[in-house]
């Protein structure tokens, strides 16, 4: 039997026809087909209903959930919504799991600011080379000893705070160690020019190895200096040619919590935890040298938990340009993120394999059944929600029936292998869609990704789905 909620006045029953539900905002689109949000085969999500209710009645203290995907969740407006949806009748056990991938030339979240006084190289793609990726599906890497990481968790609110820190990073004896602290730490742009630059200035018929080979440098340093992810020249354009050398940043002046030495690991080789004095919204991550040995500093990410509230932990994993077989090939993603201890799993992949123009149906049910095979053999007996690409136009103007192949295999995946399942496109409103949400302010020009609003719309079905 599924659990049904009633809430009165903070107090919860079993067993009446009344559920927590969102603000409902995507009545108000005709062309959302309200009548397919619903999840295929609930009935397995019965151990993660009767997690909530021990959560309710005050006999769990944290149910966590774990969201995958791809750019439709990095900025974490889709996944920030259910967050904030599911503490709201749920409680805050703490913000999750967080990447700093403003620092490697992407996007964090947008609740989260980073700065940094080093020159990290980061790592989100299978096909590049770079240090491996772990459980937020990145990696970054810095041989700067004196390095720092400022993590500010911005416009929080009280229940925002943490004071429980788990850091994923590389170990052994090569590593750096760390001092964790906060403070006032002053921002070092990166971006800016270097105390002695060299220029070349682009022109017609310059390519990026061209250059490289004239400077005496390589591709991928060109593409670090000048924040490039790919060789594109544009005639003009005025590239650093020479290793970047930035004025030295200050010393961070932080209150310092702890000490956290480098070989203190006795739960894991991949991360430490640290329990903080009191709850904070930032957190420095300082590198400290002691040895001859320590050359480098790899750092995966964060989980960021407030052990003195009970609630909900939604840790949202998200990569631009992500694709199954990215997180398949990612060193040590399937192993960290066992530590999660997630209660529940849902993967939202598959926009990307839709608008290759490479598509195989074969090949990607190959990525797809190894995915799951890796996540069941991490995460036995955890209740997966699988759901479907959204509609989606190739560039931005053409249908491809890899929308509906992808799909359908994502649908047949989550059939045999007795997960639920949600049909986000049909949903949506099946084949071009996409177009509706569009013009009514919910979709971007690129008819692939949705607006902040389009993504609290389906943060708010997905939620209405799991907890109806």
């Amino acid at each position: 039997m599924l659990f049904c909620w009633v809430f009165l006045n903070g107090a919860i029953a079993q067993g009446q026809d009344i559920h927590p539900k969102s603000a409902q905002h995507y009545l108000a689109y005709p062309f959302i087909d309200v009548s397919a949000n619903r999840l295929i085969n609930k009935q397995y999500l019965e151990p993660f209903y009767f997690k909530l209710t021990q959560l309710k009645n005050g006999e769990r203290d944290k149910v966590t959930i774990l969201h995958i995907g791809d750019s439709h969740i990095q900025a974490d407006l889709w996944t920030g919504k259910l967050r904030r949806l599911f503490q709201q009748y749920f409680g805050s056990a703490g913000r999750g799991l967080f990447f700093p991938f403003q620092l490697i030339g992407s996007h964090n979240p947008l609740d989260i600011s980073t700065h940094t006084n080093a020159t990290w190289e980061g790592h989100t793609s299978a096909f590049r080379d770079g240090p491996p990726m772990g459980v937020c599906g990145a990696g970054m890497r810095t041989k700067q000893s004196d390095f720092y990481i400022d993590i500010i968790v911005k416009d929080s609110l009280p229940t925002d705070k943490f004071n429980q820190v788990t850091l994923f990073n590389q170990k052994g004896a090569s590593a750096y160690n760390y001092i964790l602290g906060k403070g006032d730490v002053k921002k070092i742009d990166v971006d800016r020019v270097p105390v002695k630059p060299r220029y070349h200035r682009v022109r017609s018929g310059n390519t990026l190895w061209g250059i490289s080979r004239k400077y005496h440098v390589s591709v991928r340093q060109l593409q670090r200096w000048n924040n490039m992810r790919g060789s594109r020249l544009k005639i003009g354009r005025r590239l650093i040619v020479s290793k970047p050398r930035y004025k030295k940043a200050k010393t961070p002046d932080f209150e310092k919590f702890a000490y956290l030495a480098n070989m203190e690991y006795p739960d894991s080789i991949y991360r430490a935890t640290l329990v903080l004095d009191r709850p904070v919204n930032q957190l420095v991550i300082k590198g400290d040298k002691l040895t001859p040995d320590q050359k480098e500093c790899v750092f995966y990410g964060c989980l960021l938990e407030n052990t003195l509230q009970k609630g909900i932990l939604y840790d949202a994993v998200g990569v631009n340009g992500t694709t199954f077989y990215h997180y398949n090939h990612a060193k040590y993603f399937f192993d960290q993120i066992a530590l999660l201890k997630p209660d529940l799993v849902i993967v939202s992949l598959g926009t990307n394999e839709a608008l290759s123009s490479g598509f195989d149906a074969d090949k990607f049910s190959e990525q797809v059944n190894t995915f799951f095979d890796h996540l069941s053999e991490e995460l036995p007996e955890v209740p997966v929600i699988i759901t479907s690409n959204g509609d989606a136009l190739r560039k931005k103007k053409y249908t491809t029936p890899n929308n509906s192949a992808v799909r359908d295999r994502l649908a047949i995946t989550a059939s045999t292998r007795n997960y639920a399942y949600w049909d986000l496109n049909t949903i949506m409103g099946g084949e071009e869609s996409i177009r509706d949400w569009q013009k009514s302010g919910l979709a971007g020009k690129d008819y692939i990704h949705l607006t902040k609003k389009g993504y609290q719309i389906l943060g708010e079905l997905l939620f209405d789905a799991v907890v109806e």
